[in-house]
């Protein structure tokens, strides 16, 4: 019987563009949480300890090539694959096709924003937070503005800190934010 490790997204654009990697965790229940924002070598290097590059490249190689098969000029847009890495047998091995989404989803908005706005040297969390009681996000942000200032690079990339990517009211239940930590600081 296989045992969960590891979530991991592999998106692609219908150009045959190959986006990138994003970790992501789950709660007890299957809900998503969060991704973790890490450049695509420092996954690479995360998930190696499980299974080797050529194996990862392999998969990715094959993904791409059926499913560009399958959409033929059927779909454009994004598209990713979440995948497992399991542990068999005293070994790992990697699920190839847990579910496609065909679809703009939480990983490649993950991956995104790391690439286009945070510095290479950081790395952090995206996360989606549920809030039960009224006032339980405002208290959140407001104990994440001062535990995690905000830390700008000379080229406007985010360096550090706690950023709220959704208004936080106290009528708010649901919350997106990113924290980063740079190593170089």
């Amino acid at each position: 019987m296989a045992d969960y490790v590891r979530y991991v997204f592999l998106w692609f654009y219908t150009s045959g563009v190959i986006g990138g990697y994003s970790l992501f965790e789950t709660d007890a229940h299957g809900n998503y949480k969060l991704n973790l924002l890490l450049s695509n070598t420092e996954i690479e290097n995360r998930l190696a300890v499980y299974v080797s590059q050529d194996v990862l490249y392999e998969v990715r190689t094959c993904l791409l090539s059926v499913l560009q098969q399958l959409l033929k000029d059927d779909y454009e847009g994004y598209l990713g694959v979440d995948m497992m890495i399991c542990r068999i047998a005293g070994g790992y091995v990697v699920h190839p096709c847990v579910e496609i989404n065909l679809r703009l989803n939480m990983g490649v908005v993950s991956r995104l924003f790391f690439d286009r706005y945070v510095s290479p040297s950081s790395s952090g969390q995206y996360v989606v937070e549920h809030y039960a009681a009224e006032g339980e996000a405002l208290e959140n942000h407001h104990r994440c503005l001062s535990a995690y200032p905000l830390k700008i690079a000379q080229d406007g990339h985010i360096l550090q800190g706690y950023l709220p990517l959704t208004p936080v009211q106290a009528t708010t239940h649901y919350q997106v934010y990113v924290v980063l930590s740079d190593a170089g600081v």
